[in-house]
């Protein structure tokens, strides 16, 4: 039998809010290497016991490469992520979600890797509506605009629909 690797995990919790990690891989497989994480859960905003917010999530090795998370509710209704990558110095993807939800609908929007100044990046808008008790109607618009697309630019819209009965769910795109 081969070794394949191994991996050191140590976590400590410093408060009710704050927790540290370290982690040691080595491996034939995969990098071989050290990463340090923090997590932090906010207390200004609780929804329910296993709902806190602002929460922030990191991760980075000692080459600098960074991965974050942050998730936030200003709202009841609403709901904001940021998830960031960076390699080697460089943005790798960016990625910016917001989603509201209604009483009797949702509404979300998503940004992967926007960059304004040169025209660059994909957004997704989604709808969903319930008309019924049983039955939502939605749609989705997704886009992205790049150099390497022909014309610099595609859109795509979906509909869809979900019927829901007592102990089964039906949905079409």
């Amino acid at each position: 039998m081969a070794f394949e690797g191994c991996k050191l995990l140590v976590q400590k919790g410093l408060s009710n809010n704050f927790q540290v990690s370290h982690s040691l891989t080595m491996s034939n497989a995969m990098p071989s290497g050290y990463r340090f994480g923090a997590t932090y859960v906010g207390a200004s905003k609780i929804i329910s016991m296993q709902e806190a917010y602002p929460i922030l999530i990191g991760d980075i090795d000692a080459s600098g490469n960074l991965q974050a998370n942050i998730i936030h509710a200003p709202t009841d209704n609403i709901r904001c992520k940021m998830m960031a990558a960076i390699q080697d110095s460089k943005w790798q993807s960016l990625q910016l979600t917001s989603d509201y939800k209604g009483s009797d609908f949702t509404a979300s929007l998503t940004m992967g890797n926007p960059d304004f100044l040169s025209g660059t990046g994909m957004g997704i808008a989604h709808y969903i509506q319930n008309v019924t008790k049983n039955l939502a109607l939605g749609a989705e618009l997704a886009y992205q605009a790049s150099p390497q697309i022909p014309g610099g630019h595609i859109g795509v819209l979906s509909v869809l629909g979900r019927y829901t009965g007592s102990d089964y769910s039906l949905s079409a795109t």
